[in-house]
């Protein structure tokens, strides 16, 4: 990913970071006018930051011990994270751990480890009213950040609580369009279980998507993309003697959700994904054309069903993604008829451009 150091002598250096489940201890590190990763350790360097607006200061977390700890919230306390151990960085620059352990059975009692609520307690003096919020509050980052900016808040009323990551969660908005190749497969067992299978035809589509992403990996992604599919049919149905022709027109409205995964690679990061498809049809003509005849057949307004893809995505600058889709789903109308039901099978390539809503708010 995308980001930057910060030196001990407050100097910047741009580049690309790998992200990895030990970035709390040290940071791979690429400059952008180099062509070699190296590794630095918060001994190196004061900061470190990358796209998603995610940062991590050096700090003294034991006497003579230091490390990367993901900065949660800013201000007269700040909050930090390092693995599931939380922080506060007072204004004077003393580090002072929230400490918990794991609730312990005595005597047959469950004892609660509350000594992270007296250090808050201590530590917010100046706001005496927080108090009882601080006796029920759960040890959970989400939580204890609320109290936190809740304090800077209350000893400064101009403070403002910035844009914050406490899951480390990114938000991206965006448009994906292209072009597809459709088969559709026709079923009626009005004509002793015939069956058609159409095309190929070319379709198109286009549309809009919001994506979560939690640590840069996992993402859910709902869209909703409009898309027009067509379908012709020249020939004999399986158990008819007839030639028939068949043509199938349909432009609907279609609402995918899936779960991707992003593989935590440098510059190209490939991704695979897996959700549903929900469709509603909002122009659709079938027509079967018969020994002279045009008969018009029924198709439902609804089509559901799955929808599987992989791609690559590369970031520009700090804000931008782009990337290229290859997906394939198979939707299903007309579920509940015994007759005349229809199935799309759909191959498309798409481009995709996203705007992290994240960084835009820092």
């Amino acid at each position: 990913m995308e980001g930057l150091i910060i030196l001990q002598n407050n100097d910047s250096i741009a580049g690309s970071i790998k992200i990895r489940n030990d970035i709390y201890e040290e940071v791979s590190f690429k400059a952008n006018t180099s062509t070699d990763f190296k590794i630095f350790g918060p001994s190196d360097i004061k900061s470190l930051e990358y796209e998603g607006g995610y940062h991590y200061d050096a700090l003294e977390i034991k006497e003579g011990e230091k490390a990367f700890l993901l900065r949660i919230v800013s201000g007269h306390l700040s909050l930090y994270q390092f693995y599931q151990k939380l922080f506060i960085k007072t204004s004077d620059g003393s580090v002072i751990e929230l400490q918990h352990d794991e609730d312990k059975a005595v005597d047959r009692h469950l004892i609660e480890d509350k000594r992270y609520v007296r250090s808050l307690v201590f530590l917010t003096s100046g706001c005496p009213q927080l108090k009882r919020k601080i006796e029920r509050v759960n040890y959970l980052a989400t939580d204890i950040s609320n109290l936190i900016e809740e304090y800077n808040q209350c000893v400064d009323p101009s403070y403002e609580a910035p844009t914050r990551n406490v899951a480390n969660l990114r938000t991206e908005a965006g448009v994906r369009a292209g072009i597809g190749i459709s088969k559709m497969q026709y079923l009626t067992q009005s004509f002793l279980y015939s069956n058609a299978t159409f095309g190929p035809n070319s379709s198109i589509l286009g549309g809009v998507f919001f994506r979560l992403t939690f640590r840069g990996k996992l993402s859910a992604q709902p869209e909703m993309i409009l898309s027009k599919k067509e379908s012709h049919f020249s020939g004999k149905l399986s158990s008819t003697a007839d030639d028939q022709q068949i043509d199938v027109s349909l432009t609907s409205l279609e609402f995918p959700l899936s779960i991707y995964y992003t593989f935590p690679t440098q510059n190209i990061r490939p991704f695979i994904s897996f959700g549903g498809v929900a469709a509603f049809a909002l122009k659709k003509e079938a027509t079967r054309h018969a020994n002279g005849s045009d008969i018009t057949l029924n198709m439902d307004n609804d089509f559901l069903g799955y929808k599987m893809s992989f791609g690559a995505l590369k970031s520009f600058g700090s804000k931008y993604v782009a990337g290229v889709e290859y997906s394939i789903s198979n939707t299903y109308g007309n579920r509940n008829y015994l007759i005349q039901n229809f199935r799309w099978f759909t191959q498309e390539i798409t481009l995709r451009v996203s705007l992290d809503l994240t960084r835009s708010a820092d």
